[in-house]
């Protein structure tokens, strides 16, 4: 792939990126997930489900770290051979439109059942794709221009989530601990959905301009996640108890409607407003990497062909005949396989790469 390092993505753009791309529908429903498994201490497994990721992140820049110039199927071909490299790299578009899918699903029942009750779930996705594939179209710098933008909002989506604050009591969240060490490595088992899209550093980071401070603002917007999900989950907690919270489809959704003001008393349908943008930028960053993808494995050509010929697939995702919870079943499953596919395939590159003594780091500042 060219350097684009002189045209290429800043260091906010950096943090906004990878925020965007992880950060999705997980939030709305997390809650519930880590409290069916951990009770009252579920903020406890998303701090622990936390460090994993953060020691994961540490794997992957490691590994992309020694291809500063390659993108995934570029140095998983050097890495394993044409054949090998083809087939892991054709693996891991069909997670990125798993993955992105999986998510336009999810947040299509949350928009239908929250909001707009008689509009179809096709209706809906289709008027997410629209934009979503325009902004595709436009590359990684435009991308992460708009990655940027939602992230500013994300502030606001923070100060949506504090007003329902005085309402809440912190005794619900207490005794800490009091469920034990099995029941919080269970929750640790809801998690993985809620932190996949990290990975997107293996399409992005040759796009970075300060490539040096990578990993520092990496893991900082790692942390960053996990202060979000554990702050959320506390303040769900306190609000609505966690045995309501467990009885709730969308515990956010019901955390955010206790909130109101004399001028505004929707703040949920804010919310979604807001998430709507979010998600778009979500699935585009997935959808971005699962072109670029398939363009490199085709000789590095027709990345404009192969944005609309996987459309017809990531929009049959978002159709599959699920029932709501069997949604939230597929979710799971979902990040279990997703997480070990992305935990193998990093094991698996960083093994062969320590052991055939490949590192082009020194090349590239020659």
């Amino acid at each position: 792939m060219k350097d684009l390092s002189k045209n290429g993505l800043s260091d906010f753009q950096l943090i906004a990126l990878i925020f965007v791309a992880a950060s999705g529908t997980s939030i709305i429903f997390l809650p519930r997930s880590v409290a069916e498994a951990a009770g009252r201490d579920g903020w406890i497994s998303i701090v622990l489900g936390g460090c994993v990721a953060l020691a994961a992140a540490v794997l992957i820049y490691y590994l992309c770290s020694r291809f500063p110039r390659r993108i995934l199927p570029e140095f998983s071909m050097l890495i394993l051979g044409k054949p090998l490299g083809i087939m892991v790299s054709a693996a891991y578009v069909a997670y990125a439109l798993l993955l992105g899918g999986t998510t336009l699903l999810i947040f299509g029942e949350v928009t239908k059942t929250w909001v707009l009750f008689w509009t179809p779930q096709s209706v809906l996705i289709v008027s997410m794709l629209i934009p979503l594939i325009y902004i595709t179209l436009q590359g990684p710098v435009p991308l992460g221009r708009y990655t940027e933008l939602i992230f500013y909002f994300v502030g606001l989506v923070v100060l949506i989530l504090l007003l329902p604050l005085p309402e809440a009591n912190f005794i619900n969240v207490r005794p800490v601990g009091a469920e034990g060490l099995a029941a919080v490595l269970g929750g640790m088992g809801q998690l993985p959905f809620a932190f996949l899209g990290i990975e997107v550093l293996f399409i992005f980071f040759p796009l970075f301009v300060n490539r040096g401070k990578v990993l520092r603002l990496y893991l900082m917007t790692v942390m960053l996640l996990i202060i979000f999900y554990t702050g959320l989950t506390l303040f769900t907690y306190a609000s609505l108890g966690v045995e309501k919270t467990i009885l709730q489809v969308w515990p956010l959704m019901s955390y955010l409607s206790t909130a109101s003001l004399q001028i505004i008393e929707r703040f949920d349908n804010i919310f979604l407003f807001i998430m709507t943008a979010k998600i778009i930028g979500l699935v585009a960053v997935q959808y971005y990497a699962a072109a670029a993808t398939s363009a490199v494995i085709t000789g590095g050509r027709y990345f404009n062909l192969w944005i609309l010929l996987l459309l017809p697939v990531l929009y049959g995702i978002t159709l599959l005949p699920f029932s709501q919870y069997a949604v939230f079943e597929f979710a799971s499953l979902v990040g279990t396989w997703g997480a070990l596919f992305v935990g193998g395939l990093v094991l698996l590159l960083l093994s062969v790469t320590l052991i055939r003594g490949l590192d082009e780091r020194e090349e590239t500042q020659k």
